[in-house]
């Protein structure tokens, strides 16, 4: 009703802003995005569907610290566009911090799944602002109206190295359950848009609501807060109001009701949900073994690595192991769990994409994904590129400028080259600035320097201001030092400055990794 950009978790698209888009996803970051997703975030958890609020408070961070950004005293940060990037990626730690009170791990974990690229100067500052959540998480969860995690108290003989091929396998299923609900959210999600394209939002989100809430209530273990729930599966003494059916009916509903929540247009964070299902299987795993094995077998171990694996099975990122070291605090097990972890996510991975960047996918953001130079793809950008083009010559007149307007109505940019091919030593003294061109079949064969590019609104421009007599012949130079068109008349004057400023500002929208 408010902004369609406060759907979804809100760290894909903090992902994409990461990788260089932040000019193409500005609504993302408006203040009607935020208070759509402050709003919608209460109503959602409050209606009973299961879905987290990490994601969220990521996306709320980062509206807060850009309208932030605008005030007179944080200014140099907004002009400068790696300081604004920074900004960004302190405000996603920050948002995970104050969603767990987990400050390194929260830190961690924001660089794992928002950024692209990450800049080692940034890690201190996101740090540092992960202790300011923290401690406002601590000073809140403090008191009594609210529920935090519990510490979990397991003894030294509660784990022995023994079992560390039991973990494995915990790790190794929690995987493939990861990658299995990957899918199953893709797949619904798209059969959602084929089957029902036109159903309205309202009607969709009550529908869902309606038929989890009559899944849900009935049993205990669902009505309860999700973190008291993974409260008592991580307790290492025998569970007393639960039974392991009622662990195993947690594990079996609330997983689909989570891959259809998620692709739902409601704000929706996925790794409470994640935790809360992958420590009921690995109680499951746990009471399992205790059985055939003996009573030496905590399931409440069990418990915690399975919600650390199967989160990491989701998400593939390793700082899940981190954020359940300081959700329980305790280091008991934390060889098991850094095992499970890095099994999941590399299980994970051997099938499918991530969480995030399969729902990048989904709502079609832009992004600039990770190329592996062990990976190349066989095709190259000669592949796919158009060679028959005309392009702009340092000097043409008016006359031709519109011509070629008329010739190639579809071109959004024109390449520009210069008047005479390039000496043969001349390859030595371009640089690495200096491109190639081959020129259409218009022209000779003849190799040309590649100049540069300028817009198509600027040509038209040009030519309008000539037919008004203003510019009767256009001659577009360059400057080799910044590599900027330069347009005017012959003495130099008229709109040059303004087409140079059109070329630095093309320049401005490259994303980063570029």
């Amino acid at each position: 009703l408010w902004s369609t950009e406060a759907e979804g978790s809100g760290i894909p698209q903090m992902k994409s802003i990461m990788s260089g888009f932040y000019d193409k996803l500005k609504g993302s970051l408006s203040l009607w995005a935020l208070a759509a997703k402050a709003l919608g975030l209460i109503c959602a958890i409050g209606g009973g569907l299961p879905v987290g609020w990490e994601g969220p408070n990521v996306h709320i961070a980062c509206i807060v610290a850009h309208h932030m950004s605008r005030l007179p005293l944080f200014r140099p940060l907004r002009s400068d566009r790696a300081l604004r990037l920074q900004l960004m990626a302190c405000a996603c730690s920050v948002g995970l911090a104050s969603s767990f009170g987990t400050p390194i791990g929260g830190a961690l974990y924001a660089m794992e799944t928002t950024a692209s690229f990450y800049l080692v100067s940034t890690f201190w500052k996101s740090l540092l602002a992960t202790l300011c959540g923290t401690l406002f998480y601590q000073i809140l969860y403090k008191s009594p109206v609210v529920l935090a995690f519990e510490n979990t108290s397991f003894a030294p003989g509660d784990y022995t190295p023994g079992q560390l091929s039991l973990f494995a396998i915990l790790g190794v299923i929690c995987g493939l359950l990861g990658a299995f609900f990957v899918k199953c959210v893709h797949v619904i999600y798209d059969l959602r848009l084929k089957k029902f394209p036109n159903v309205n939002r309202f009607i969709l989100v009550g529908s869902v609501a309606l038929i989890a809430a009559c899944i849900q209530y009935p049993v205990r273990l669902f009505r309860l807060d999700p973190r008291r729930a993974i409260n008592e599966l991580f307790s290492a003494d025998r569970l007393t109001d639960l039974s392991w059916v009622d662990v195993l009916l947690l594990v079996i509903i609330k997983f689909p009701l989570i891959a259809i929540s998620i692709g739902l247009p409601i704000p929706a964070g996925v790794f409470i949900p994640s935790f809360l299902v992958g420590s009921g299987i690995g109680r499951l795993y746990g009471e399992l073994l205790k059985h055939i094995l003996g009573p030496h077998i905590v399931p409440g171990g069990y418990a915690v690595v399975g919600a650390a694996a199967f989160t990491a099975g989701v998400t593939r990122a390793l700082s899940c192991a981190v954020v359940i070291f300081e959700v329980t605090g305790q280091l008991r097990h934390m060889l098991p769990t850094l095992l499970a972890v890095l099994l999941a996510s590399v299980v994970g991975n051997a099938i499918n994409k991530p969480l995030y960047d399969t729902l990048i996918i989904m709502k079609r953001l832009p992004y600039m994904p990770h190329m592996r130079t062990d990976r190349e793809p066989s095709m190259e950008v000669k592949d796919v590129m158009e060679t028959s083009v005309d392009y702009l010559r340092t000097t043409m007149s008016a006359a031709k400028l519109k011509g070629m307007l008329e010739a190639w109505p579809t071109y959004a940019s024109f390449p520009v080259v210069d008047n005479e091919p390039p000496a043969p030593p001349a390859a030595d003294r371009a640089g690495p600035s200096r491109q190639r061109f081959h020129p259409g079949p218009a022209e000779s064969a003849e190799q040309r320097m590649f100049l540069g590019a300028v817009r198509r609104a600027t040509v038209e421009g040009l030519v309008e201001a000539a037919e008004r007599g203003a510019v009767e012949e256009a001659e577009e130079t360059v400057s080799p030092r910044a590599s900027a068109i330069v347009v005017g008349t012959g003495g130099g004057a008229g709109i040059g400055p303004a087409v140079a400023a059109a070329m630095m500002e093309a320049r401005g929208e490259v994303p980063c990794d570029l």
